[in-house]
């Protein structure tokens, strides 16, 4: 469950890249580098809220049978502009997110997250979330990641398996 959009940005910048290593221009390659990482987190933590919410949403509204009222209800009371309340992303695990369903929920997810060895994607689903408001709350200009491209690229890949198995956990079944 990857982003078109994110893999075309992968490439933009491998292309990049290769160019301003070719003329030797490592301090453009530098500034490259620095601007693309920035773009992939905030892209792919973009990419993730929208999944997630998306997720949700299906999932009510199949439950609600389509009923527009209580679709509205949730969409404008649960889930729009939400995202970020959802989950504690100073946190080493989903836990909380999942105990707003119920223990049963939660305690179902443990079993599929330890079955499915999630533990590494979800760290670096919320690492990536928590750097996006780190970044976005302290001057995006001047905020310094400390990952570079090369070193997100995969942290994004793997934090996609938790978007996986959070849509095989909400999964609407005709």
């Amino acid at each position: 469950m990857k982003s078109a959009k994110i893999e075309e940005l992968k490439r933009q910048y491998e292309d990049i890249v290769a160019i301003l290593k070719e003329s030797g221009r490592l301090d453009l390659w530098i500034a490259a580098n620095e601007s693309y990482a920035k773009s992939l987190l905030m892209s792919a933590a973009s990419y993730f809220e929208h999944e997630v919410i998306e997720i949700l949403r299906a999932y009510f509204s199949h439950h609600s049978s389509g009923n527009v009222r209580l679709d509205s209800f949730v969409w404008k009371m649960a889930l729009n502009r939400k995202f970020y309340s959802l989950f504690d992303f100073g946190a080493n695990n989903v836990n909380g997110f999942f105990s707003l369903f119920g223990e049963e929920v939660k305690n179902s997810w443990r079993k599929y997250s330890d079955e499915n060895n999630l533990g590494d994607a979800i760290k670096d689903f919320l690492s990536i979330c928590n750097d996006r408001n780190k970044i976005v709350h302290q001057n995006y200009a001047a905020y310094q990641l400390e990952d570079s491209f090369d070193k997100l690229f995969p942290r994004y890949e793997n934090a996609c398996k938790f978007l996986e198995a959070l849509k095989e956990m909400f999964k609407v079944h005709p």
